[in-house]
């Protein structure tokens, strides 16, 4: 096994991750939000919050009836297929929301085609799923962008789109996958969702279940991403693309909901989050192929359940306890006022080789 690089300036260092056990990625939790529409689709079509009618299932031969989640044919509608279809939600605020819904795919299309698509007139947001199962995100009704994570045929995933005043965060099972600035969604006001993408005549095939549409009325402190990045981009891994870092919850100490997240790493690939109070910039530290973004004394989140692996989504996520913050000699509690760097390492394979890379820096100030 190789070593992790190891950076000795002010006594700090990056040690073997031999010795301690190798946990998988955990999910990120969602923040709590307003629901604007809650369809468990378990056994009946209601909307859970009682703000809006039933889902409706369409179609020459509409679906069947939820059982544990409502199917879909892949048929596009006007060709004798199916939809399941929501209420237009009045209520939903198209500039700060997050869709989110459970679901699992019975085929793989032969062309990018939807999960769930917000607007059947407009296509204003939505999931995609190419050919090749990798999950994207359709905005602006041909607009699309890419993840680097894949869904598995039979199983079921959740998915979670956030959107705020132009920035989209695209979620899978819990690990943000993908983010981007997209500008602003033009909705028409069509502002319900459904399973067939109505601009190319394509149409979802498989089950869903448990959709929710949330306002996020804390715009900027809870749900949304937290910190400003730096040292970036970080140098290309085997993906072709450089890893990148980010937080969601909240900055505030006293809530302690705060995780970290990556994304665009490579599948299968362990790692762990680092954090300092002093930023740095030290190329291929112990021969490292990334750069080190941080200096001083540098701690590592190495404790139990806290080295990741990237799995089948390219990214792992750690939900910190800000009371026990890793330092060389031993945890301490953050206290507001206080700015934290934050860095992802990870482990990588180049031409066959095993090497290490890290993300970009993040840095966050607590309130």
């Amino acid at each position: 096994m190789s070593r992790v690089p190891h950076h000795r300036r002010r006594g700090s260092a990056l040690r073997s991750l031999s010795g301690y056990a190798l946990g998988l990625a955990a999910a990120a939790p969602l923040v709590a939000q307003v629901p604007q529409a809650s369809y468990p689709l378990l056994t009946d079509l209601n909307d859970a919050t009682g703000i809006n009618g039933p889902l409706m299932l369409l179609g020459n031969t509409p679906p069947a009836p939820p059982a544990n989640g409502v199917c879909v044919n892949g048929v596009y509608f006007f060709a004798g297929g199916q939809d399941a279809r929501t209420p237009n939600i009045g209520t939903l605020d198209s500039n700060d929301f997050q869709l989110e819904v459970d679901f699992q795919v019975a085929a793989l299309p032969g062309f990018n085609s939807p999960i769930l698509i917000g607007g059947n007139g407009w296509r204003w947001i939505g999931f995609l799923v190419q050919p090749n199962g990798t999950l994207g995100v359709l905005h602006n009704n041909a607009m699309q962008e890419w993840s680097t994570a894949s869904i598995t045929l039979g199983t079921w995933h959740s998915g979670v789109i956030k959107y705020e005043a132009g920035m989209v965060e695209l979620f899978l099972d819990g690990v943000r996958v993908h983010q981007a600035n997209i500008g602003p969604l033009n909705t028409g006001n069509n502002l319900n969702f459904t399973t067939n993408n109505y601009s190319n005549g394509t149409a979802f095939n498989g089950c869903i279940r448990n959709l929710r549409v949330s306002n996020d009325t804390t715009l900027g402190t809870t749900g949304g991403s937290i910190g400003t990045n730096y040292c970036g981009p970080a140098v290309a891994n085997s993906t072709g693309g450089p890893g990148t870092i980010g937080a969601t919850g909240t900055a505030v100490v006293a809530n302690n909901n705060l995780t970290l997240t990556t994304t665009n790493l490579p599948n299968n690939a362990f790692g762990y989050f680092l954090t300092s109070l002093t930023q740095g910039s030290v190329p291929q530290p112990g021969g490292s192929v990334g750069v080190l973004c941080l200096g001083g004394s540098i701690g590592r989140y190495v404790g139990p359940g806290q080295i990741k692996n990237t799995g089948a989504t390219g990214g792992f996520s750690l939900l910190l306890n800000l009371t026990a913050t890793p330092t060389p000699t031993g945890p301490v509690a953050v206290t507001a006022g206080q700015t934290w760097h934050f860095q992802a390492w990870h482990r990588d394979s180049v031409g066959g080789a095993a090497v290490s890379n890290f993300t970009d820096g993040l840095s966050v100030t607590f309130l």
